[in-house]
């Protein structure tokens, strides 16, 4: 009656403490194997809104219309300027007026930063 009723509380503590232990070992790298996943996911968006942003500045840089809207703006005013004291019309090319009202515009494409 007497080894029935005698527990061993050593050996039970030793083994709950070994429980609990790799429980929490187990919860540890799970909590590191998650971040780790997450650093990757973060990464490719990184890279992939790097990928959009050079992508989107080199179409604003690609246009060149701002140089060529700035020059003939110079020409058109030159012409104005020495044609002001005359009282007989002025002729100015099409061309010349539509490279000056040239409105440079881009439609950045942007689906990873707007997701």
């Amino acid at each position: 009656m007497r080894d029935a009723n005698n527990i061993q509380w050593k050996r039970l503590s030793v083994e709950a403490a070994a429980i609990v232990a790799s429980i929490l070992l187990a919860f540890a790298i799970d909590a590191w194997w998650e971040e780790q996943q997450d650093r990757r996911a973060e990464g490719e968006v990184l890279r992939r809104l790097h990928e959009e942003f050079t992508w989107n500045r080199d179409q604003i840089g690609a246009r060149g219309t701002q140089s060529r809207v700035q020059v003939a703006s110079v020409e058109m005013f030159e012409l104005l300027d020495a044609h002001k004291d005359r009282n007989e019309p002025l002729v100015i090319q099409n061309k010349l007026i539509n490279e000056m009202t040239i409105t440079p515009t881009v439609d950045p494409a942007t689906p990873v930063l707007d997701g």
